[in-house]
């Protein structure tokens, strides 16, 4: 009741590879999407819920990731959040380099959504 926005770091490369399934892609989106629903219910009415989206590579496979994949771990993680009851999210890069959204992230989203319709 004391704040008006949450901004969880649910990064995807800080849990266990073990955590929610085996495909490295689909976690991604599960934890943003399962972690939005959780915080949800834990907040006031009133307090929004934006979560930081990991825009960064930190471990070993993300780091081997070749720009393409990696580009698609990060729409994963937005498409979570949108699937989600959150308002919005934020990218996060500690080095403010934002080098796989150098196109606009609405373009990428309409193209991986449209994607993602045929693939169904």
């Amino acid at each position: 009741k004391y704040v008006d926005v949450i901004c969880p770091m649910y990064y995807p490369s800080h849990f266990p590879d073990d955590f929610l399934c085996e495909d490295y892609l689909e976690r991604a989106e599960l934890i943003y999407r399962e972690g939005a629903f959780r915080a949800e219910t834990l907040v006031a009415e009133g307090c929004l819920i934006r979560p930081y989206v990991q825009a960064f590579r930190l471990t070993g496979r993300e780091l081997r990731m070749t720009p393409p994949v990696y580009t698609d771990y990060l729409l994963r993680q937005v498409q979570g959040v949108l699937s989600s009851p959150a308002p919005g999210f934020t990218l996060w890069n500690n080095s403010n380099n934002y080098y796989m959204v150098t196109p606009s992230l609405k373009s990428l989203l309409e193209n991986y959504s449209a994607g993602a319709g045929n693939r169904e």
